[in-house]
């Protein structure tokens, strides 16, 4: 899949929106950053990626979302699923700030940062070590059919 370039959030706390505005875009649909964070949930530090209404958005434009905290998954050991986000599509979510997945090289993930668009390496070890202090996990974006 190729990846479209990030545009940079728009607002301090549209990290997740811009993330979202990018996979929507790998697939034509031109969407603004606005208009996917007035479909979300506010947060207190951005827009929830744990409810009801990130679904049923993603839904409705032709995704299956599943999100995953960093202890939830299979045999605590993220490196499945951040698998099968690289074959799609997805995010870290650390603390209050969202990354979008673009690789995994064991042990080491290339994300974009929706901050400047620019992009950044974690060690997978010590990125999970900041989860578990910091809260977190993975989100999963997949096109249905």
């Amino acid at each position: 899949m190729v990846r479209s370039e990030l545009i940079p959030q728009e607002r301090d706390n549209y990290c997740i929106c811009s993330i979202l505005q990018g996979v929507l875009r790998e697939y034509g649909l031109q969407i603004s950053q606005d208009e996917i964070a007035g479909n979300l949930s506010p947060s207190e530090n951005g827009h929830s990626v744990q409810d009801d209404k990130i679904k049923l958005f993603l839904s409705s434009k032709g995704f299956d979302y599943r999100f995953y905290l960093h202890n939830e998954t299979l045999f605590n050991e993220p490196d499945s699923l951040l698998e099968e986000i690289c074959a799609n599509a997805g995010f870290i979510g650390e603390g209050i700030h969202a990354y979008r997945v673009l690789e995994l090289i064991y042990p080491q993930i290339i994300v974009d940062d929706p901050k400047d668009a620019r992009k950044r390496t974690f060690d997978l070890h010590e990125l999970m070590r900041e989860l578990n202090k910091l809260g977190g996990g993975f989100g999963l974006i997949k096109r249905i059919g």
